[in-house]
C-alpha cells in the first residue's frame, strides 16, 4: 500500500496475507514545510546551517540548531555543531571576558587577566593622549620560574632577555612563540593557551579548561564572578598606579559622531561574526571615542582599534575573516605593522601620521611641557658649556623632524637617546656659532635650534619652521664682593645666579709666589711691597678671563668714602704711581695687583693707620682684547 498527496508519497507498506485478512492501522500524522512532508519520526538535517527540522507529537514544526555554548563550524557543505574555544579580548581599558562581558579598568595598576594550571597572565594600563584613558600597555605571563614580557613596538623579553622573533615559530623556555605583521603570538604546552598581541589588544583563547581571572571560566555556564579589584595584581603594579586620573569634560566633543562611528560594527561587513554578539565591543568603543575631540580621535585610532580587536576575535573563535571593513571605517591597514617593529620610550606611545610611524607623547609625560610651553627641559649652564635637551616626542606632536635640526653651525647637530628619546644639544664655550654679548652686568651666550633647509626651492616648503632661542649668562661681580681692610687679607664671595655659580676671591700676600697670606696679625710696613690675587672659581677658563678693572683705596670701609686713592684706572696701574705692577690681567681666571703699602694722611685726623681696598671686577668673553695694552706710567705684565 501505497499513500500519496498530491504526487508526493507519503509512505508505503507491505503486509503478508495474513495480515492483511484483518484490520490494518497506520498512522499517517506528519508536518508539511514548504511542501516537505515530515512524519513524526522523521528529521530534515540541513548541514549548511546545522539545523534540524523536525514534526513534534503535536504536529508542530520543530527547529533546532546547535546547543549552547556550540556553533556551527566547517566546510559550506557538510558543518556540525561544535563548541568553540573560549575568547577574552582585552583592549583600551576594558576587558571582555569569556562571555562577551565587559569589565572597565580604572587606573594604571595591574591586573589578572587569566590564571589556570600552567600560566598566569597580566596586564598593566598606561595613559596614551588622553590622562584619563587608559590601554593595555603590556603583558606580562608567568609559567612556572620563566617570566615572558609582551611590550610595545613588538618587543618580546625573556627574563628580561629580548628576543629575536620570526613568523616562524620557535620553542624558547618551553612556550611556541611568533611575530608576524599582525603581532606576536605565544602558545603553551600542557593546555594549548594562545594569547596574541598587537601592541593595542591581547586576545587569550585555548582550549577549554578550568580558569579564573578577569576573564572568567570558560567551563561554567555563567559569566565570571571576578571583580575587577579582586584581580589587582600588586607586585606588578607601580607605586600610585590607584590615583585617580579625572579630567574636565570637554563640552566641545560631540558624541553622536564616535558613537555612529563606533556602530558600524552592527553592520556589514561586520555581521558575517555576529555569532559573537557585537554589543560589548560597540559599548566600549563609545565610552572610550566620546572623551575625544575629533582631532585627538585621529590620533588614537580608538574606534578603528576596537573594530581591529572585534575582527580577531571573530577569527580566533569562529575562523570567519571578515571582509575589506578598515577602507568602509577609514581605518589604516599598516598602523599594526609598522608600529609592531617601531620602538618608544616608556613615556611615548606609537601612532601613524601620514603613513609612517612614529613616537607622541604619554600625557603625564606632556602636561609638564605643556604647562609651560617648551618641548623640553631648561636650559643648563656649566662651567665650560651648555646643554639643552628636547623631547622628541613633542616635536613629533608638532610636526618636526628632530633629525632636520641643529645649531647656529649646520654642522653642530643634536645627539639622540635610542632608549629615552631625548635630543640633546651640548656646546663647549663659544663654538657652534655662539654669539657672546657682553654688558655691564651679564656675560651672555646665545645660540638657537633651527631646522635644516630642505625645502625644493627658494619659493615653498613642505616643514614646518622651528627655531628655539637659548642663553646662558654669567653676573658680573659687584664692586661690594671685593672690598676689604688691608687689616683682613681675605675676602670671599660665591655668587648665585639662576644660570651659573661661582665664586670670587681676593687675597693678599707680602710675597710674589703668593704663599705668605697677611694674616691680621702681620705687621705691614710703611714702603712694603703687597700682592693682591684676584681669582674666579667655577667658571671655564676657555671661555671666559677675569679683568681688574679698577683699585682704589679708602680711609672708610664704603667703597665711596671721599678720600680716595686709584692704583689701577680703566685696568692699567695708575700712572701717576710708579709702585704699581698688575700680572695676568684678562689673560685668565686669575691677576694680580702688587703695590707698596702707604696710608692716609690729612689735617683733620693725621695719619691713619688703616686703608680698604677696593677692586671692580669684570668678566670678559675669552680673546685677545681682553687683556689691556699698557698705556706706560706703570709696569703692566701680559
Amino acid at each position: 500500500m501505497e499513500t500519496k498527496i498530491g504526487n508526493r508519497t507519503m509512505g508505503s507498506w507491505s503486509y503478508t496475507k495474513s495480515e492483511a485478512e484483518g484490520i490494518v492501522y497506520e498512522d499517517l500524522t506528519g508536518c508539511r514545510s514548504g511542501g516537505v512532508i515530515i512524519s513524526e519520526v522523521a528529521q530534515i538535517r540541513n548541514p549548511e546551517n546545522c539545523t534540524v527540522l523536525s514534526c513534534d507529537a503535536h504536529d508542530s514544526m520543530v527547529f533546532r540548531g546547535c546547543p549552547v555554548l556550540e556553533v556551527c563550524m566547517g566546510n559550506n557543505t557538510n558543518k556540525e555543531c561544535v563548541r568553540p574555544p573560549s575568547v577574552c579580548t582585552v583592549t583600551g581599558s576594558t576587558v571582555i571576558d569569556f562571555f562577551n562581558e565587559v569589565h572597565s579598568i580604572p587606573d594604571r595598576c595591574a591586573y589578572e587577566v587569566m590564571n589556570n594550571s600552567e600560566v598566569k597572565i597580566y596586564a598593566v594600563f598606561e595613559e596614551r593622549l588622553l590622562e584619563d584613558v587608559l590601554f593595555l600597555n603590556y603583558l606580562q605571563i608567568n609559567i612556572q620560574q620563566t617570566v615572558i614580557y609582551l611590550e610595545q613596538g613588538g618587543i618580546v623579553r625573556i627574563n628580561s632577555q629580548i628576543q629575536t622573533l620570526t613568523s616562524t615559530p620557535q620553542q624558547l623556555q618551553g612556550v611556541e612563540l611568533s611575530k608576524d605583521q599582525t603581532g606576536v603570538t605565544l602558545k603553551t604546552p600542557a593546555t594549548k593557551t594562545i594569547v596574541h598581541f598587537d601592541g593595542d589588544t591581547a586576545h587569550v583563547t585555548g582550549e577549554n579548561v578550568a580558569r579564573s581571572g578577569l576573564c572568567g571560566n570558560p567551563l561554567s555556564e555563567s559569566e565570571s564572578t571576578t571583580t575587577v579589584s579582586e584581580s589587582l595584581y600588586s607586585p606588578l603594579s607601580p607605586t600610585g598606579c590607584d590615583n585617580p586620573q579625572s579630567k574636565d569634560v570637554d563640552s566641545t566633543v560631540d558624541c553622536s559622531v564616535s558613537n555612529e562611528y563606533c556602530g558600524l560594527m552592527s553592520q556589514a561587513p561586520f555581521t558575517a561574526c555576529h555569532i559573537i554578539d557585537p554589543e560589548p565591543y560597540i559599548t566600549a568603543c563609545k565610552s572610550t571615542t566620546c572623551k575625544y575631540t575629533a582631532d585627538n580621535r585621529a590620533v588614537d585610532n580608538v574606534a578603528c582599534q576596537y573594530m581591529e580587536a572585534y575582527a580577531k576575535a571573530c577569527f580566533l573563535k569562529v575562523n570567519v575573516t571578515l571582509g575589506d571593513w578598515r577602507s568602509n571605517a577609514s581605518c589604516s591597514a599598516t598602523r599594526q605593522a609598522s608600529c609592531l617593529d617601531h620602538y618608544c620610550s616608556d613615556h611615548e606611545f606609537c601612532v601613524e601620521k601620514l603613513g609612517e610611524a612614529g613616537c607622541s607623547c604619554r600625557a603625564a609625560f606632556a602636561s609638564k611641557y605643556h604647562s609651560t610651553d617648551t618641548l623640553g627641559e631648561p636650559t643648563v649652564c656649566m662651567q665650560s658649556s651648555i646643554k639643552v635637551t628636547l623631547a622628541e616626542c613633542l616635536l613629533w606632536d608638532k610636526g618636526l623632524d628632530s633629525s632636520t635640526l641643529h645649531l647656529n653651525d649646520p654642522d653642530c647637530k643634536g645627539h639622540s637617546d635610542n632608549q629615552t628619546h631625548m635630543l640633546t644639544f651640548l656646546l663647549e664655550g663659544d663654538a657652534c656659532g655662539t654669539e657672546v654679548i657682553k654688558n655691564d652686568s651679564h656675560v651672555i651666550y646665545k645660540n638657537k635650534i633651527t631646522m635644516g633647509n630642505s625645502s625644493l626651492n627658494e619659493t615653498i616648503t613642505r616643514q614646518k619652521q622651528v627655531e628655539i632661542d637659548f642663553s646662558c649668562a654669567v653676573i658680573q661681580p659687584e664692586i661690594q664682593s671685593a672690598s676689604f681692610r688691608i687689616k683682613d687679607s681675605f675676602v670671599f664671595q660665591h655668587i648665585e645666579t639662576e644660570v651659573l655659580n661661582y665664586t670670587v676671591m681676593m687675597t693678599a700676600y707680602t710675597d710674589a709666589g703668593f704663599n705668605h697670606h697677611v694674616e691680621n696679625d702681620t705687621d705691614i710696613q710703611l714702603n712694603q711691597r703687597i700682592w693682591l690675587e684676584m681669582k674666579m672659581q667655577g667658571l671655564d677658563d676657555n671661555t671666559v678671563a677675569v679683568v681688574t678693572d679698577s683699585c682704589w683705596t679708602t680711609n672708610q670701609s664704603s667703597p665711596n668714602s671721599s678720600l680716595s686713592y686709584y692704583l689701577v684706572i680703566d685696568r692699567c696701574p695708575n700712572p701717576a704711581d710708579q709702585t704699581v705692577e698688575m700680572e695676568g690681567n684678562g689673560l685668565g681666571l686669575s691677576n694680580s695687583v702688587s703695590f707698596r703699602m702707604f696710608h692716609f694722611a690729612d689735617e683733620s685726623s693725621g695719619a691713619n693707620s688703616e686703608i680698604y681696598l677696593h677692586c671692580k671686577l669684570v668678566l670678559c668673553p675669552k680673546s685677545p682684547s681682553c687683556a689691556p695694552v699698557s698705556r706706560g706710567g706703570g709696569n703692566t705684565e701680559l
